[in-house]
């Protein structure tokens, strides 16, 4: 296996309050700010993860890819709210972690065709014709790994680094006796 690697931390929270987006719009000095549907959208740097906030109060942040990341960007969006007077203070007692996505890649190929025979078909879906991977989803875990022919496996669907870290041994374990089954 090579490293596991984090692409992407997403967080939500709740400000307390409802929003005007549009004089909120106005009021925003970032390097990137726009409404689109029910939300707006900034991003205090070009290289900063991205904050969205709905007309409730409530905010998601993406992009991240370690947890010093996001609990410093949660801070740094709070403090910056509370700088232009959205917020009394940089306070959110409800913020969470909601997806987590890795990859890795394997050391080998993969057969799609009997690997999904061999994952089980009650637990995975593999259209080759509308996407080129295997969607597994373990019955015992929150979890869903997308795996391709080239050996990438993407991991997503679980709430917290830990849980994303400890899946890959649990995967690992499987096709280990996927791919000793099929060299038999």
């Amino acid at each position: 296996m090579t490293q596991y690697q984090l692409v992407n931390i997403v967080a939500r929270g709740h400000l307390g309050r409802e929003i005007d987006l549009s004089a909120l719009e106005e009021d925003i000095d970032a390097y990137e700010v726009y409404i689109e549907g029910p939300g707006l959208y900034f991003k205090i740097t070009e290289d900063s993860p991205t904050v969205t906030l709905a007309r409730s109060g409530k905010y998601i942040i993406t992009g991240c890819t370690s947890r010093d990341e996001l609990d410093s960007e949660h801070s740094r969006t709070l403090d910056y709210l509370t700088s232009i007077n959205l917020l009394e203070r940089p306070e959110d007692k409800s913020f969470e972690i909601v997806n987590v996505v890795a990859t890795y890649e394997l050391d080998s190929n993969l057969d799609l065709n009997t690997l999904v025979v061999y994952l089980g078909m009650e637990q995975t879906e593999y259209e080759p014709e509308q996407f080129p991977g295997i969607v597994f989803r373990p019955e015992d875990l929150d979890i869903v790994f997308l795996l391709f022919t080239s050996g990438k496996v993407v991991i997503t669907g679980v709430d917290s680094i830990k849980k994303s870290r400890q899946s890959t041994s649990f995967l690992d374990d499987l096709l280990k006796e996927y791919l000793e089954s099929v060299q038999l």
